[in-house]
């Protein structure tokens, strides 16, 4: 009975060693599944992350063409403006020659108006003399 006992003890602590190792080997296997667990969370944490930076960026690089259509605008109004401002300006030195130009002519018939006028008293001074005369 002893070898019996001694098979037994023999088997019961190997069965003891299984259960011991089966524990351990389930333990190791429960943390590795929670710590795969925690990857994948993580994973899916920065797969969101992505696609929200993703989207952001999507959103900056939209503004930035809305921006730079805004800005090509502003810059043709302005040419358009700068444009306006130019002729006008040609026309404003076509009108300042002319008024020159009539400013001449009005001093000229001014110098003319008085010569007359100088004539017009002479005359009148004769015919009052005359008058006075006859």
């Amino acid at each position: 009975m002893t070898d019996s006992n001694n098979r037994l003890d023999r088997i019961e602590e190997i069965l003891a060693m299984n259960a011991t190792w089966f524990v351990e080997t389930r333990q190791i296997l429960t943390e590795t599944t929670i710590k795969n667990a925690e990857t994948a969370a993580i994973a899916n944490s920065n797969a969101r992350a992505i696609q929200a930076a993703d989207s952001r960026i999507a959103e900056v690089a939209d503004l930035v063409e809305r921006n730079a259509n805004a800005n090509a605008l502003l810059r043709d109004a302005v040419d358009a403006l700068v444009h306006v401002a130019d002729s006008t300006m040609a026309r404003i030195d076509t009108v300042v020659i002319r008024i020159d130009a009539q400013s001449e002519q009005i001093n000229e018939m001014s110098s003319e108006i008085r010569g007359l006028q100088t004539e017009n008293r002479r005359i009148l001074d004769r015919l009052e003399r005359r008058d006075t005369e006859s």
